[in-house]
């Protein structure tokens, strides 16, 4: 229907009309993970939209391209994107952009390992959905403030928010909404030691992915399966769920194969393969180091400190969360 659109409006010459047509394509083509494809078509309609002059549609269009460019690990390319979104909503400042965008700001800083800065910028975008009552973007907010606060160590502050997100989700019947939030307590159980209930929730969250069709989901939820079959002593079965993530996510998600790597050198480790696994943590360090994923690197090159130890196990704990729009 996006093309079609997008055709009529071509043929009539209407540069407006285009580019929320370009808008649709490209969110359409981005579900279908078909990412390139779908930032070329964001620059073209930004571009028409700055030309129209159309600032929320220049500005919107500015935090696709962000994300995206967050997505494939381009740190200083989405910064500059989602930066020029809130540049352009400064006064609008309780709009539906300037939320979205100080909510992609927030994720990059997770990403980053500025824990603190996160939390701040996605209490600044949940405040805004909230006060316009815009209760599906601020269940987006709130679970990615909940990984904040899990890796900050507040985690009843984050149990208490997935609790209620989690309950919002399945009320609503989204799905992609509900598995996130299932990986990402998951994740929170493994925090906590309970890594049987960690395993049973990841598994949920893992065939929920593959139903939904989301490659990204699926490669983040089989690593947090994997995490739960490393903290219950299982590190065959482990390496074998993030060998499974690590062929989905490579060169695609580089967050998410890092993230990955970093746990598969730590089962290798365990499983008596110290050489196997120093050059996997270096495999992690190389990608995390050259895409700006500061708390990532520092857990590969700790599980690269590990490896070559004797007597060392590797890194615990779950790792941080991937996160949605």
């Amino acid at each position: 229907m996006a093309e079609a659109g997008l055709d009529a409006a071509a043929r009539a010459g209407d540069d407006v009309a285009r580019t929320p047509m370009l808008i649709s394509r490209g969110q359409a083509l981005w579900s279908a993970g078909r990412d390139e494809e779908a930032l070329s078509g964001c620059l073209a309609g930004e571009q028409l939209a700055v030309a129209t002059g159309w600032t929320t549609a220049a500005a919107y269009l500015s935090h696709h391209i962000g994300w995206l460019h967050l997505e494939q690990g381009r740190l200083a390319d989405a910064d500059v994107w989602l930066h020029r979104a809130l540049e352009l909503t400064k006064d609008d400042q309780l709009g539906h952009v300037r939320a979205v965008a100080l909510n992609g700001l927030g994720v990059m800083r997770l990403w980053q390992g500025d824990l603190l800065d996160a939390a701040e910028l996605l209490n600044a975008a949940l405040a805004i959905n909230e006060a316009t009552g815009r209760e599906t973007s601020a269940l987006a907010n709130r679970g990615n403030l909940a990984s904040a606060l899990r890796q900050l160590g507040a985690e009843a502050h984050a149990s208490a928010l997935l609790t209620e997100v989690l309950a919002a989700y399945r009320k609503m019947s989204n799905m992609r909404g509900e598995l996130s939030t299932l990986d990402e307590l998951s994740q929170l159980h493994s925090q906590r030691g309970d890594a049987a209930t960690a395993l049973e929730v990841a598994r949920r969250a893992h065939d929920m992915a593959i139903a939904v069709h989301d490659r990204k989901a699926t490669a983040q939820t089989a690593a947090t399966v994997a995490q739960a079959h490393l903290a219950l002593g299982d590190a065959t079965a482990a390496a074998q769920w993030f060998e499974h993530c690590v062929t989905i996510a490579h060169d695609t998600y580089p967050f998410v194969e890092a993230q990955a790597l970093i746990g598969l050198a730590t089962a290798r480790l365990r499983t008596g393969d110290p050489t196997s696994a120093s050059y996997t943590a270096e495999q992690a360090a190389r990608i995390a180091g050259s895409h700006g994923f500061r708390l990532l690197e520092k857990r590969a090159l700790a599980a690269l400190r590990a490896s070559t130890r004797p007597g060392r196990t590797g890194m615990d704990g779950p790792p941080p969360r991937i996160v949605h729009p």
